[in-house]
């Protein structure tokens, strides 16, 4: 179960969950919050590092705070505005159909410094709604590690890396929901700064060439990256991929039949505009080890 601060920075930011609500509902929604923290003791004076999980509001916290904001409002449109969020916070609430996922105190703890999301089953649910919301709490957990590792290293003086691997990362971009694309968008042009890498890993360039904004993150993704490893293509995936990396140096013809006939473990390897290469990948008897 996701820690209810993450909902909140939810609410405030995606507003994936409660997609549709008009902005004045949102206001209404983001001030409720607000309250159903003050009513817990949680304030910008709390000492987080403090407080444990169960001290922190609850989806049913957050809709008691807004049945009592519907009770007392005599303003028409705001009291229109304040039914159709209770509507919404049905589904968080004791007995609403997400109920499990968001409401109540927070499960989620990691210490180990090898962690995985198997976001697998949320996909094949083909619940778009739930598996991004789920994604975006991830993603600021994910943020929120990143900027505590740099201020890690600036504190002791250490030399500490992370690296964010995105594996199946075509399963991630939608048009509709933007949230991982976004986020692979952003954290490229910032992960250096956070003393990390960005591996972003797929095995269908179609999807990151679909509409022209897709298309236009997916570039600048490939723009900003330190080395391209390309494997075997087939010959309908060249045009998509010549057109990710036009503006990244380009792939002249004898290039891409390279990548059209390079056998199983050979890939294009660019490591600079102009500086690229077929190369074999071989495991060695360690890495061929782990996985008998």
């Amino acid at each position: 179960m996701c820690s209810p601060l993450f909902i909140y920075k939810e609410i405030k930011e995606g507003k994936v969950s409660f997609a549709g609500l008009n902005s004045d509902c949102m206001e209404l929604l983001n001030k409720a919050a607000s309250d159903a923290y003050r009513l817990k003791g949680v304030t910008g004076d709390s000492r987080l590092e403090r407080l444990e999980a169960r001290d922190y509001p609850t989806f049913d916290d957050l809709a008691m705070a807004v049945d009592e904001k519907t009770g007392r409002e005599t303003d028409p449109y705001t009291l229109s505005c304040l039914k159709n969020i209770q509507n919404y916070l049905s589904k968080f609430r004791s007995g609403g159909r997400n109920s499990a996922l968001w409401n109540g105190a927070s499960s989620f703890g990691l210490k180990e410094n090898f962690v995985t999301f198997n976001f697998q089953r949320l996909l094949a649910d083909k619940n778009e709604t739930v598996a991004n919301a789920q994604m975006l709490l991830i993603l600021k957990w994910l943020e929120n590690e990143m900027i505590q590792n740099r201020e890690y290293n600036l504190r002791h003086g250490t030399n500490r890396k992370i690296a964010v691997v995105i594996d199946e990362a075509h399963l991630f971009v939608s048009e509709q929901y933007p949230v991982a694309l976004d986020f692979m968008f952003q954290l490229a042009k910032r992960i250096r700064k956070y003393d990390g890498m960005q591996i972003v890993i797929t095995q269908n360039i179609k999807d990151f060439a679909g509409t022209p904004e897709i298309a236009r993150k997916s570039t600048a993704i490939i723009n900003v990256s330190q080395y391209s490893l390309i494997f075997s293509l087939s010959p309908d995936d060249m045009t998509d991929l010549c057109k990710l990396y036009e503006k990244a140096g380009g792939i002249n013809e004898s290039e891409q039949t390279s990548i059209v006939y390079n056998p199983r473990g050979r890939a294009f390897f660019i490591y600079g505009p102009a500086s690229r290469t077929n190369v074999g990948v071989t495991a060695t008897p360690y890495v061929e080890g782990l996985f008998m």
